[in-house]
């Protein structure tokens, strides 16, 4: 469970649990091990090179990797309070489709619905018709307004995007299963399933494939006659916690029901994240197999890194004396400057000392989790704070500090770190390397219906949206580039709008508690994470081609002390800086490589060398770009919403190579055509 949607659950998750768990183990058994991660350093150009052969085309990449989700809360799609009247209700729905333009230039071809762990409380059927009749859905016992079925068919419908379901397994009849677990309450909830199947599919020529309420009907009295054709279905959102025999008995009571309505739908059943032990994940995948084979059509598996590290911090670790990270600092002006961070040690005692340019400003014994602070006098100018470890067993470390200087700046951000960033953009990678073994699906499709970066922001302070710059954008880049190697055919990001936690795509629409709660802004804008799905939904399509990248790298994890968050860094790992895939249009005329550059401040003259397709144009290159990788476009740190974009840059043909130069923490598209 991840902290994502509204009026979610205050327990702790599977997650947050298994990762501080596994964390104390590995370091009470070896309480020294370790290095620091190990980066290039300096500001160099690297040199690297790729080898596209055009004449071994393979797969197809799927169009429908380039989806997203939405929350259906109206707070979450531009409007606070329930409509009450017609007009009131036109009024925000149309402010809501104002905001469409934006989501039709990036083009989304797939979205899901009603909202990750909302779906597991929201009734389909108090959503439509009249507005006078509705009623307010309630979220973690909260009432919102919504957005209906029709209205977010209506949206998909403007975009051309297909879209995807997820039905209410848990308590669409009013009682929680994962209370009751009875079969009754199991039958309502099917029935109210295979109801919106109905509603959504059944054609209105008076078959009503399921007798009772004519679905079809009463969806052609609320404005659309002709059938929606919605073909994904899940069943539940995040059930890890569901018994399994119990799970077993929905997928084969929903699907059919819900199949009796519709018998050409896909249904897509939950996975064990890799994380929770292998006996449970492996039982689950082979019980499900030989007892509900038939009855389901894919797997649902939601993807989340970094994470953050155990202890009651929920931030990263340091592990081992020498353990370190340093982060850039600027002062307007010499003089007074405070910095708080909360720390915890890992066991017994730990000795931490802050350091402004390799000068120690002071050391602390840390002996309990508490707020540690530093006073000091700053000199003016760009300087480097470094925290690192002294002695001691390692240290769980939240990653802002509060800040209290003549900047006016309240919080440091550390994950402004190289060390911090590299565990960042090693995210999707970590996942790809730490999946279970794709033998255990039995042979059925993986469907990635969730993913982002991701930290555990339980003592989240106010301020800026966590995973919404460009650090975070790229690694949705390396997960594209891992879903298209694996040949997942759909993969929707989490998440359209949101302004909690920075995961929207578009800035501006959804409830902003960094902005004293305001709900849809005029001038609502593109994030790096919307520039960089568009740059693969514009070039990272048709078939894939082999791409062998030459690339110098960087390490995370040990041995030696080393940093860590959540998932990434407790093993070592070892990563190119620059990662490449590539792709031949169906019509043979256009080939896009789509390239990342990892590292955090270094450009990258990249050679291309492409066998078997001689381009008749000039070469196009375009990226994804902002100063730093840190850069956002939030309002609050870019004023003109343009910080991070996507610009065309130059690129040149010698010796027959392509020849261009990567900016450093950057997204490229590098597109050939010939006639």
């Amino acid at each position: 469970m991840k902290p994502r949607d509204i009026a979610s659950s205050q327990r702790k998750s599977a997650f947050s649990v298994f990762v501080c768990r596994a964390l104390l183990s590995c370091l009470l058994l070896s309480p020294t091990a370790g290095p620091a991660a190990q980066q290039a350093a300096g500001t160099g150009t690297l040199e690297a090179s790729v080898t596209v052969d055009a004449t071994r085309p393979g797969d197809r990449i799927s169009p429908l990797l380039y989806g997203t989700n939405i929350n259906c809360p109206s707070i979450c799609n531009g409007w606070s309070h329930q409509p009450r009247t017609r007009a009131e209700y036109k009024a925000a729905i149309d402010k809501w489709l104002g905001y469409l333009s934006l989501v039709q230039n990036l083009g989304p071809t797939i979205i899901r619905f009603p909202g990750g762990l909302n779906a597991n409380e929201y009734v389909w059927h108090q959503d439509i018709g009249p507005v006078e009749g509705r009623t307010p859905q309630s979220f973690g016992g909260i009432k919102y307004a919504t957005v209906g079925t029709d209205e977010f068919m209506a949206f998909c419908e403007k975009l051309g995007a297909q879209a995807m379901m997820t039905v209410n397994v848990n308590r669409a009849s009013g009682t929680s299963l994962l209370k009751t677990l009875s079969l009754e309450n199991y039958q309502k909830n099917a029935a109210i399933a295979a109801d919106w199947v109905e509603y959504c599919n059944a054609p209105n020529n008076g078959s009503n494939p399921r007798g009772g309420t004519d679905w079809a009907a009463v969806r052609a009295k609320n404005g659309h006659p002709e059938p929606y054709g919605v073909k994904y279905w899940e069943l539940g959102n995040e059930l890890w916690e569901l018994p399994l025999e119990w799970y077993k008995k929905a997928i084969q009571l929903f699907s059919r029901e819900m199949r009796a309505a519709d018998p050409t739908i896909q249904i897509g059943v939950i996975t064990i994240p890799w994380f929770h032990p292998q006996q449970k994940y492996t039982q689950w995948f082979r019980q499900i197999l030989a007892e509900c084979g038939s009855s389901f059509d894919f797997w649902i598996h939601h993807a989340y890194t970094p994470g953050m590290s155990g202890g009651k911090i929920n931030g990263f670790l340091l592990s081992g004396p020498g353990a370190s990270i340093t982060v850039p600092i600027s002062f307007p002006r010499g003089g007074d400057c405070t910095l708080c961070y909360t720390a915890q040690p890992v066991k017994g005692g730990v000795k931490v000392a802050l350091s402004l340019d390799d000068k120690i400003l002071e050391s602390k014994n840390i002996v309990f989790p508490f707020e540690y602070c530093a006073r000091f006098q700053a000199p003016a100018g760009e300087h480097r704070l470094k925290v690192a470890v002294e002695s001691g067993n390692g240290v769980f470390l939240y990653h802002m500090m509060k800040r209290k200087d003549a900047s006016g700046i309240p919080y440091l951000d550390l994950k402004n770190s190289p060390e911090l960033y590299y565990l960042i953009v090693a995210g999707a990678t970590h996942e790809e390397k730490s999946l279970w073994p794709l033998e255990l699906t039995g042979g059925k499709p993986v469907y990635i219906t969730e993913y982002n970066s991701h930290y555990d922001l339980a003592k989240r302070p106010p301020m800026l949206g966590q995973v919404s710059a460009l650090r975070e954008a790229l690694n949705m880049g390396q997960y594209i580039q891992f879903f298209a190697r694996k040949g997942f055919p759909v993969a929707t990001q989490w998440l359209l709008y949101d302004d909690m936690y920075g995961f929207g795509l578009i800035e501006g629409v959804a409830i902003d508690p960094n902005r004293g709660g305001e709900v849809g802004r005029k001038d609502p804008r593109p994030r790096p994470s919307y520039y960089v799905l568009k740059l693969y939904r514009d070039h990272f399509l048709g078939r894939m081609l082999p791409a062998q990248v030459d690339s110098p790298g960087f390490h995370v994890g040990p041995p030696g002390p080393y940093a860590a968050a959540g998932f990434v860094g407790n093993q070592p790992m070892d990563l190119p800086f620059i990662h490449a895939v590539a792709a031949l249009s169906d019509d043979g005329k256009k080939l896009s490589l789509l390239v990342n550059n990892l590292h955090y401040e270094s450009e990258c003259t990249l050679k291309v060398r492409v066998k078997g397709f001689v381009p008749s144009g000039g070469v196009k290159h375009l990226a994804v770009v902002g100063q730093d990788s840190w850069t956002s476009n939030e309002p609050e740190e870019c004023s003109a919403g343009d910080c991070v974009k996507i610009v065309e840059r130059t690129a040149s043909v010698s010796s027959g190579d392509v020849v261009c130069t990567l900016p450093p923490h950057s997204a490229s598209a590098i597109v050939l055509q010939k006639r």
